[in-house]
C-alpha cells in the first residue's frame, strides 16, 4: 500500500482548463435558462440558450448555426403551439 502511494505521488494533475471545466459551465447555463424560461419566456429563452450553447460548444460556422436556428425555431412554434396546441411559459417578452 505505502509503495502504491509512493508511485502515485505527484502523478495527479488537475486540469482547470476551460475544456476541463465545460460541462459544468453548460450545466449552470442549463439552471439559468430554466429559470428564464419562467420569466422570460420559452422561445426567447430558448433561442439565446441556443446560441450560447454553440458558442460554448465550439461551433463557429455562423451560416450553418443561423440556417439551423431559422429553420429550428419555426418548426418548434409550429409543433407546440399551432399543431399540438400546447401552452408553454410565457414571460414578459412572448
Amino acid at each position: 500500500m505505502a509503495r502504491d502511494i509512493e508511485r502515485l505521488k505527484g502523478s495527479v494533475k488537475t486540469d482547470f482548463s476551460y475544456q476541463a471545466w465545460k460541462p459544468f459551465y453548460i450545466i449552470i447555463i442549463g439552471i439559468f435558462y430554466s429559470i428564464s424560461v419562467i420569466y422570460i419566456g420559452f422561445y426567447v429563452s430558448s433561442f439565446i440558450f441556443y446560441f450560447i450553447v454553440t458558442y460554448m460548444v465550439g461551433l463557429r460556422n455562423h451560416k450553418a448555426i443561423f440556417l439551423t436556428a431559422a429553420i429550428l425555431f419555426p418548426v418548434l412554434y409550429g409543433f407546440f403551439t399551432l399543431a399540438l396546441d400546447a401552452y408553454l411559459p410565457e414571460g414578459i417578452l412572448f
